[in-house]
C-alpha cells in the first residue's frame, strides 16, 4: 500500500470514531414517544413473542413424546412392538 493510501485510511479512521460524528440514529437518540420508537419496541416485542411461543411449541411437542413413549412402555414393557409380536408368533 502506497503512503498516501495508507494516510487516507488513517485519516478515515480517525473521522469514522471521533465523537462529533458517533452518534445514535434517530430512532434511538430522538424522542422516546415518538411513533419510530414505539414501532421498534412493538417490533421487538412481536418478535419475542414469536420465538418463545416456538420454543415452547416444541417443548411440548418433546414432552408430549415423553409422556407417550412411557404410557407404550407401560403397556409392553418388553419394549417390542405388536407387529413383532405377530411376526414372532408365527
Amino acid at each position: 500500500m502506497s503512503r498516501a493510501g495508507l494516510t487516507s485510511l488513517v485519516l478515515t479512521a480517525v473521522v469514522a470514531v471521533s465523537p462529533a460524528v458517533c452518534e445514535a440514529c434517530a430512532t434511538c437518540f430522538g424522542d422516546p414517544n415518538s411513533n419510530l420508537v414505539k414501532g421498534a419496541k412493538a417490533g421487538v416485542l412481536f418478535l419475542g413473542i414469536v420465538v418463545y411461543g416456538l420454543l415452547l411449541s416444541m417443548a411440548g411437542v418433546t414432552g408430549m413424546w415423553i409422556m407417550r413413549a412411557r404410557r407404550l412402555q407401560q403397556i409392553d414393557p418388553s419394549g417390542e412392538s405388536s407387529t413383532s409380536k405377530i411376526d414372532n408368533d408365527s
